[in-house]
């Protein structure tokens, strides 16, 4: 019997040895548990992503984020699938981890 999470990769490609960050096209290849991955991310903007303005803006009834600023580049520390969706935890401004699904960052090459 195997303990702990299976993680299911498909998405490199032969010959390629990188692995992105956050997983493209995830509905064809979901997976669950954690991938320590080094790279770099990019909070969405409000040009990139107006829905999430709600998160930083004070909105009552939505869950505020605070220690991260929209538009800067942040260093990823691990990414943990849920199956069709992903948390990716950063290094915030505050020099705490803090978690926030997938749809609040662009990859940074």
């Amino acid at each position: 019997m195997i303990s702990g999470s299976l993680i299911y990769v498909t998405h490199i490609q032969k010959g390629d040895t990188t692995m992105n960050i956050i997983t493209p096209n995830i509905d064809s290849s979901p997976y669950v548990g954690v991938r320590n991955v080094q790279g770099k991310v990019r909070v969405k903007t409000h040009d990139d992503a107006p829905w999430l303005d709600n998160f930083f803006n004070g909105k009552e009834n939505c869950d505020q984020i605070t220690g991260i600023t929209r538009g800067k580049t942040y260093d990823v520390i691990s990414v943990e699938g849920f199956g069709d969706v992903e948390d990716i935890t950063i290094i915030d401004d505050n020099g705490t981890k803090q978690t926030l699904g997938d749809f609040f960052f662009d990859e940074i090459e």
